[in-house]
């Protein structure tokens, strides 16, 4: 069984006897930039003058932002942030021909998108340059009890909101991924966040800054043992837990005992007052690309190594203040706006249609915030700072930012499309020059159909694809729903509503909707709706029950096409020519669902 991945999503393809997997296939090569309005090529059809265009747009006005708002004590990263979500599809965004002709197309995500990554890792490096490892060890006596009694009480009050609350609420897609990321970032308060936002505001060398950046590198240490358990946790075995674990032992002791003495040998060759050499600032500018890469390699966050690194920098002259001085310009200026600006674009409003939920979640955010700021206050009395004092450490401790972006884009990113590819070779014109294809689609309901119906709305846009979709409702449902089927039924309405909007005036779309009163007509719709089509594609399961694998099992024969897939994918549905491709959306997905049924 090989495994592909095309897209963001996974295809499987069966190689069994009766399939022929066609190994080579031709596409045409596409530019990345124009060849100029002389030639009559618009730049902004191109990923990277796009991608240009977007920076541009992204820092004027981000700094615009920055310049009102500065007065009222608001950092760069809420400036940057409100720039990412004004270009999102909240505000600008929210305009179709801005959104598909100057910054929305989608052509330049991937360029970008790796570009805004490497503005993270530099930033989190950055951050950690200027951390003063002194200031930890004076102030780890405290830091300890305003860490764990800060992490704990918010912890257990954002939990039990959470899980009681889990039935409810119409979550964000991410099952229990979701609610543990969204407890964890709640109650944690990050190093790299605290110290950015201090060193903007000029609080990092302050008292009160002192005690905040000590009791946050604290729970920065707590947050990777947590990482370490769960990277043990998901091994398969024993023995992947142990390669695990003592690949960032290694990490961690390959960057004390040999980064961290070549560091200090770099320092003590640079004459007292004079600069370091330009070869060794390029070295270190170099070093987080590296940390990052290995990180990487051993399953932590990439950004986990660049943190790592700057710690073992020596804050100020002459190294840490030649990195800083070399690099924080572009990095703050260019590349981080980027990240915001992808951030921004996955921030729309327009998007909540249970607005019930929505006014619980925000209450449940709110409760969390109050119950962070008492516990700090609380346990900051204890430690004998004056109440004054002690609400500012919790303000400080309650702070937001860069490494909470990160875990979300990471939340977003986890939820991937899972595909079995039924492979039986391309009847369709492929060259590089002419490429036709003919596209079938059957949504009944489901989250795997919607995955489906969003997979097939990625192809509407190109003009010599031809797409039909069946639209099958089941009478029975339009009567009588449940409370999960209700909010199902709003979610595939929803992203029914928008795929139809979207091609309004698509000659290339046909779309049919078709009654049915149980699952038999269902399934004759389904040998009644043959053509010629180069592909079909499907949802693994569906909203009605009747189609569940445990129902049809005596009918099915490939219980992992799932039973609509087994339909179209058998000799019955034209002849066994089609390509069929079913999908299933990945949610608490884990080795073997697709055999399981899960």
């Amino acid at each position: 069984m090989d495994v592909l991945k095309l897209g963001g999503t996974e295809m499987i393809n069966r190689t069994q006897t009766t399939l022929a997997i066609r190994r080579t296939v031709c596409v045409p090569v596409q530019r990345i930039d124009s060849e100029g309005i002389w030639l009559k090529d618009n730049p902004l059809d191109f990923p990277y003058p796009l991608m240009l265009f977007q920076i541009i747009l992204l820092v004027l006005i981000s700094r615009a932002l920055y310049c009102l708002l500065r007065p009222l004590g608001q950092t760069k990263f809420v400036c940057n942030l409100l720039g990412g979500i004004i270009l999102g599809p909240s505000l600008l965004g929210h305009n179709k021909a801005l959104r598909d002709k100057l910054m929305f197309g989608g052509k330049e995500v991937g360029l970008s998108d790796t570009i805004a990554r490497v503005g993270v890792i530099y930033s989190v490096f950055l951050i950690s340059v200027k951390y003063d490892m002194a200031t930890f060890k004076m102030k780890a006596k405290n830091g300890w009890k305003i860490c764990l009694v800060g992490f704990l009480f918010p912890s257990a009050v954002t939990s039990s909101l959470v899980y009681t609350n889990a039935t409810t609420i119409s979550w964000p897609s991410g099952g229990t991924f979701f609610l543990l990321a969204l407890t964890i970032s709640l109650s944690f308060t990050y190093f790299p966040v605290v110290a950015e936002a201090l060193d903007e505001l000029n609080l990092m060398t302050s008292e009160l800054g002192q005690l905040a950046m000590s009791s946050a590198t604290i729970n920065d240490i707590i947050l990777w043992i947590f990482t370490v358990v769960h990277l043990i946790v998901i091994q398969r075995s024993i023995n992947g837990g142990a390669k695990t674990l003592v690949s960032l032992l290694a990490l961690i002791l390959f960057t004390v005992f040999v980064i961290q003495p070549i560091i200090k040998w770099i320092v003590k060759r640079t004459p007292e007052g004079q600069e370091v050499k330009d070869g060794y600032v390029s070295a270190m500018q170099l070093m987080p690309l590296v940390m990052a890469f290995l990180s990487d390699i051993i399953g932590m966050r990439p950004e986990a190594g660049p943190i790592l690194l700057g710690l073992v920098v020596p804050n100020g002259p002459p190294l840490g203040a030649a990195l800083v001085q070399k690099t924080e310009f572009v990095v703050s200026e260019i590349f981080l706006p980027l990240f915001f600006f992808r951030v921004g674009l996955t921030v729309n409003v327009y998007s909540v249609d249970d607005w019930s939920s929505f006014r619980k979640l925000q209450l449940m955010l709110t409760m969390s915030y109050v119950a962070k700021i008492i516990a700090v206050t609380v346990i900051a009395l204890c430690c004998k700072i004056r109440l004054r004092n002690a609400f500012l450490l919790s303000m400080m401790m309650s702070m937001k930012g860069l490494i909470e972006l990160i875990v979300y884009d990471a939340w977003k990113a986890v939820k991937c499309t899972v595909g079995i590819l039924v492979d039986r070779g391309m009847s369709c014109p492929l060259s590089s020059v002419h490429f036709s294809c003919n596209v079938a689609l059957f949504f009944i309901g489901g989250a795997d159909d919607r995955e489906a119906l969003a997979f097939t709305a990625r192809m509407s846009g190109n003009p010599n694809v031809g797409m039909t979709v069946f639209r099958i409702a089941l009478r029975s449902k339009l009567k009588e729903r449940n409370e999960e089927e209700q909010v199902a039924a709003k979610l595939d309405e929803s992203l029914v509503d928008e795929f139809r909007l979207r091609n309004i005036g698509n000659d290339r779309l046909d779309w049919r909707e078709i009654e049915v009163d149980d699952s038999v007509q269902l399934m004759d719709a389904v040998m009644n709706s043959q053509g010629s089509y180069d592909l079909v594609i499907v949802g693994r399961r569906h909203a009605d029950t009747t189609l569940r694998d445990e129902e049809m099992s005596e009918f099915v024969e490939n219980a992992e096409l799932g039973v609509i897939g087994d339909i179209v994918a058998s000799s019955d549905f034209c002849g066994r020519q089609v390509n069929v491709l079913v999908i299933q959306e990945s949610r608490e997905l884990r080795y073997g669902a697709f055999r399981s049924g899960l």
